[in-house]
């Protein structure tokens, strides 16, 4: 049997500097997102929710009790090749750069059409070096 999994292949990233009106599909599809003039992403990483808990730890009661409280997006690092000059990649220098910028995040599956979005704001900016046969990322 065929498996009907499918690769990242073809998965494309883009950001906006605005946020959106509203936090729905039609409020994120109404942003100019600008996506990188090369396609230098390696990995986008996780994405999606989490959620917090919180802890009932009374003495008189046994064992502990644990509930899910609030929902967040989970931190993801996203993998590229630096490339000096490519409009996504400064756009998320500049996000970093600022303690309040927040950009709107845009993934598009491979086949083009099923989207996922988010805000986010840019805490980490490294440059990775590696040995002689690694790109800078």
């Amino acid at each position: 049997m065929a498996s009907l999994a499918q690769t990242v292949a073809g998965t494309q990233f883009a950001a906006s500097a605005a946020t959106p009106a509203t936090y729905n599909a039609a409020g994120f599809a109404a942003l100019t997102f600008t996506d990188g003039d090369t396609c230098e992403i390696v990995n986008i990483g996780d994405i999606g929710m989490e959620w917090n808990t919180s802890e009932s730890n009374t003495i008189c009661t046994d064992p502990i009790v644990t509930k899910k409280s609030r929902a967040k997006m989970i931190p993801f690092m996203l993998t590229l090749n630096f490339v000096k000059g490519d409009a996504l990649q400064e756009m998320l220098a500049t996000a970093f750069a600022s303690k309040t910028a927040v950009l709107s995040l845009e993934i598009t599956d491979p086949n083009g059409t099923d989207k996922q979005w988010c805000t986010a704001q840019v805490s980490k900016l490294p440059k990775k070096f590696g040995g002689g046969e690694d790109f800078i990322t």
